[in-house]
């Protein structure tokens, strides 16, 4: 009977009820899907004997390898097709098999790593075969008796704590300067000891355990959570970014944490709903195709201010009008105009100047004409100023002038009546500042003591056009409704993050240009807001904050440095995601951040100048060499072997692109005092569903 056939029929016979037999057959069918089996074991001998032993018992049994034996991946993919009559042997018992000819398909991929792990990835349900693959393993294996004829060692790989003894040949890999598992104790997760964000499995195998420990984020020696100083995480495409950013903001959930993630793609709602987070899930997403109401999908009104104060000092302070001048800053789209001199930054700053007048007027207005109907949806609701107002206020000159009116005859009346202001919030102080946009005509009849400075030869809108094309997005279309009070779906404000537990999904798609931007630079600065107001209160009033920020370059205005250091102050996690180091800006600004920032983690692989920028951040450190001589005389040949200390960096380029950790490696480097070593960790999914198995108390 052929080998796949018996290894069918023998599964079918003796896990499956008869009646599921047809099913079974039919899933081998080379047009079916495949529902990848996967299983793992260990073998005492090299990666290389492995894979040679693999390989031939693969093209013994009849299997096709393609390209054969990938040593450089540690890898072979093998498949085995064979035509079937319906009624051949066994075929011939199982019911319902209607074709006349049954081609069936059985897939493998083998994974060998270094330390002589064994993953086999199976398009089928087949235990009997594999069962048999170890036996013929093992037995041919055992007839390898390794005698080494050489002194010299070669591809050694060295594991934390090692030393290397004697020389070597071929690649070296060199990871002793690791940190050993004595030395990230601190980090494995003890009952009550309040880890949250797990890192993964410790790599390096300890023959004194059956398995290595799942390693946490812990506290710094002062008591510090380790993620308020910040977290880095450099992940290429492909080595498992967005799994990390899931995890951890399904473990900060499930701590009591609110949690904010910036979502690049688009797709981080589907991934987090179906684990029911605890609190309150708010996801806003610029993607036309997501409606409000669909997906959760709510409203933040970026114009909301303080809280109502019936003085309007009270209300618009300085301080609020500092915060409000920044904000314009993320607003307006500054790239090709900022940091250059000359013309086009002469203009860019003039825009600054003036759209702070506009959000000014605006509030003014609303402050003395909250009830009226500017401010009141169609079903009387009421609402307060958004950006589709500011839109319209720069959009039309008329506008702009029937608004300054009013609250310019309102404050006459009030100053009569004995009310004083701070010049800053009077209709007069903020027109002076648009003054160049201003008829002079008009305000001779608006506001007299305001002198419209606008050239002749130009009109309002030669000045705005800069200003409406950068509001008009979220004045029409599908953004004007989530950018406001009112509407369909929830409303949130990023202050709600510290009320009550919450998880904002922040979805500013790259694909969405210049809107996205502008969407997450202004969420990041409003989020920016808040945190200072986090600074002084004691941090068992605040509840403890995950900002989970993945691709910042794109947001206007943001400072990696500054805003790690914001988060810290107010007691929160500050993860900044990138593919490469080189996102983050110019060399000095990468060296600072790798000095000054708690975690870095890599995923997969440090490439290009990710490894080199990481190398240079390291001290160098020593390690033995050895050098051979031989002579030769009336006795023979005679070798001598001399030992000395070499300074080295901590690890080569070559070492950190092929990670010895697992299926999803890592490396991780903790900057502690005293300086903790970089280990290395594997985040296989397995393990980390492991971790959120607890039901920990909530805050």
């Amino acid at each position: 009977m052929d080998k796949l056939l018996e290894h069918i029929r023998r599964t079918a016979e003796c896990q499956l009820d008869r009646a599921k037999w047809r099913l079974y057959v039919q899933s081998f069918l080379s047009d079916v899907p495949r529902e990848w089996q996967e299983t793992r074991f260990r073998l005492p001998h090299s990666q290389n004997s492995i894979l040679e032993v693999l390989g031939r018992y693969l093209s013994y049994n009849g299997f096709d390898c393609g390209r054969g034996i990938d040593y450089d991946r540690g890898q072979i993919q093998a498949k085995l097709q064979h035509r079937y009559g319906r009624n051949e042997d066994w075929f011939a018992t199982v019911e319902g098999l209607l074709s006349e000819w049954l081609d069936l398909t059985f897939e493998v991929l083998v994974t060998v790593t270094e330390d002589s792990g064994v993953t086999l990835r199976l398009s089928h349900y087949l235990p009997t075969w594999v069962d048999e693959l170890k036996t013929a393993l093992a037995a041919e294996l055992a007839k390898r008796a390794v005698t080494r004829l050489d002194p010299f060692e070669k591809n050694k790989v060295l594991g934390p704590g090692e030393e290397l003894k004697t020389a070597f040949w071929g690649r070296f890999r060199d990871y002793s300067g690791c940190a050993t598992l004595a030395e990230v104790r601190d980090l494995v997760k003890r009952p009550g000891d309040g880890k949250v964000l797990p890192l993964g499995v410790y790599a390096f195998d300890d023959q004194s355990i059956d398995q290595p420990p799942m390693l946490y984020l812990s506290r710094y020696r002062t008591g510090k959570p380790m993620e308020y100083n910040g977290t880095l995480v450099v992940a290429p495409q492909n080595s498992g970014k967005t799994e990390l950013i899931v995890r951890w903001a399904r473990a900060a959930n499930q701590h009591g944490y609110s949690v904010f993630l910036v979502d690049v793609k688009g797709n981080l709602y589907k991934k987090l709903k179906p684990y029911n987070l605890k609190g309150k899930l708010h996801h806003f997403s610029t993607s036309p195709n997501v409606k409000l109401g669909q997906d959760d999908c709510g409203r933040i009104n970026f114009l909301a201010g303080p809280p109502w104060c019936p003085m309007l000092q009270d209300w618009l302070t300085p301080f609020e009008s500092e915060r409000i001048r920044e904000f314009v800053g993320a607003l307006l789209p500054n790239q090709g105009w900022t940091e250059q001199g000359g013309e086009n930054e002469f203009h860019y700053l003039n825009r600054v100047v003036w759209l702070t007048a506009f959000i000014h007027i605006l509030k003014l207005y609303y402050f003395y004409f909250a009830h009226g109907g500017d401010f009141t949806d169609a079903a009387g609701q009421h609402r307060t100023p958004d950006l589709s107002d500011l839109y319209r206020l720069v959009l039309d000159e008329n506008v702009l002038y029937a608004i300054l009116g009013q609250v310019g005859n309102e404050q006459g009346k009030r100053r009569q009546a004995g009310e004083a202001l701070p010049e800053e919030l009077t209709a007069e102080y903020w027109a002076q500042r648009i003054a160049l946009l201003l008829s002079p005509d008009a305000m001779r009849n608006v506001l007299p003591a305001v002198t419209g400075q606008r050239r002749a030869e130009f009109n309002y809108n030669d000045y705005t056009q800069g200003m409406v094309l950068a509001l008009e997005s979220f004045a029409t279309g599908t953004l004007r409704d989530k950018v406001r009070d009112v509407g369909a779906g929830s409303s949130f404000a990023l202050e709600d993050l510290g009320k009550e537990q919450v998880t904002i999904i922040f979805a500013a798609r790259e694909q969405d240009a210049e809107r996205s931007k502008a969407a997450v630079s202004m969420a990041i600065k409003k989020l920016q807001h808040y945190l200072f107001d986090r600074f002084d209160k004691d941090e068992s009033e605040l509840r403890p904050m995950l900002l989970l920020l993945d691709e910042t370059r794109r947001i206007r205005g943001f400072d990696v440095g500054d805003y790690v250091t914001f988060a810290r102050e107010a007691k929160a996690g500050c993860v900044l995601v990138y593919q490469s180091l080189d996102q983050i800006g110019e060399r000095e600004k990468i060296n600072t951040l790798l000095e000054n920032i708690g975690t870095q983690i890599y995923l997969g692989s440090l490439v290009g100048n990710t490894a080199r920028y990481f190398i240079e951040s390291l001290p160098q450190r020593s390690r033995p060499t050895f050098s051979r001589t031989a002579s030769f005389g009336s006795d023979g040949k005679s070798e001598s072997e001399q030992v000395g200390q070499e300074k080295v960096d901590y690890f080569t380029t070559y070492e950190l692109y092929r990670l010895p950790a697992g299926e999803w490696p890592a490396l991780v480097y903790i900057n502690d005092q005293p300086r903790r070593s970089p280990f290395l960790v594997d985040m296989s999914n397995a393990f980390f569903e492991q971790t959120l198995s607890e039901s920990p108390q909530q805050k």
